[in-house]
């Protein structure tokens, strides 16, 4: 939500008898300065962003978010309404066996960890202590695979090389 077309448009919907309903997953109204998207969001304009955010929120027929925490961070703008972003347990019924995928990979002697995350996860790799415990597991390990999914290239510098996937 950062220009006139974005309200234009939802007045647009509202008025043929649409909600318009804005989905958050991020706290763009407090990210740190380590996220790519914090000199945007709050460095550029005095916080313009923010400020076209909250009136794109206040002119919306709800905000959807993952976590109730930033939910209640726009209470006092928008209706919230929670939508959790997991995967559901059904969803994974009836999956082929995990030994026939690994060899099917030629991955059939390792073990795999698996860890998901854009760039603005990268805090959550740095501080929560996973990435000193990773550089333990691979050590003592030496058959364990990492597969990644992200697309921040510096979570690689934090394990060896040769099993980052």
């Amino acid at each position: 939500m950062v220009d006139q077309a974005v309200y234009d448009a939802m007045e647009y919907f509202q008025g043929m008898g649409k909600p318009v309903v804005v989905d958050l997953d991020d706290a763009y109204h407090i990210l740190p300065w380590s996220n790519p998207a914090h000199k945007f969001w709050l460095e550029m304009n005095d916080n313009k962003h923010v400020g076209i955010l909250e009136e794109g929120l206040r002119r919306s027929n709800g905000l959807l978010a993952p976590n109730r925490l930033l939910l209640s961070d726009w209470a006092h703008v928008a209706q919230g309404y929670y939508l959790p972003n997991f995967a559901e347990k059904k969803w994974w019924e009836n999956l082929p066996n995990r030994e026939e995928i690994k060899k099917e990979a030629g991955l059939e002697d390792k073990i795999i960890i698996g860890w998901g995350g854009s760039v603005s996860h990268y805090d959550s790799w740095w501080g929560s202590g996973i990435r000193e415990a990773a550089k333990r597991v691979c050590e003592r390990h030496p058959n364990v695979v990492w597969m990644i999914c992200g697309n921040d290239p510096r979570i690689y510098d934090q394990l060896p090389v040769s099993r980052a996937q």
